[in-house]
């Protein structure tokens, strides 16, 4: 069973929802699903860009479109910097 995103959540605060709907430390999950590395793990706002969607959409059980709505990338159409940020 996956834990569906509510509605303009962000990856921090579904990953933080996982983790305790799992007590896990949140750091322990993102390292888990590989997301992070290092014993100070953090989402950083530079994973909202480089994140492997469907890494994550399988870690999750989650879509990719729904793994993808949780990271910066449907705004980059508003956003001219999130754009020059994104891989080609």
């Amino acid at each position: 069973m996956s834990l569906e995103p509510l509605a303009a959540e962000s990856l921090n605060g579904y990953l933080l929802r996982l983790a305790y709907r799992l007590r896990l430390e949140s750091n322990r999950l993102i390292r888990l699903i590989g997301c992070g590395s290092g014993p100070e793990t953090r989402i950083s706002r530079r994973l909202h860009l480089d994140l492997d969607t469907n890494a994550l959409a399988r870690a999750t059980r989650l879509t990719e479109t729904e793994a993808e709505n949780l990271t910066l990338r449907p705004w980059a159409d508003r956003y001219p910097p999130i754009a020059r940020f994104l891989p080609r």
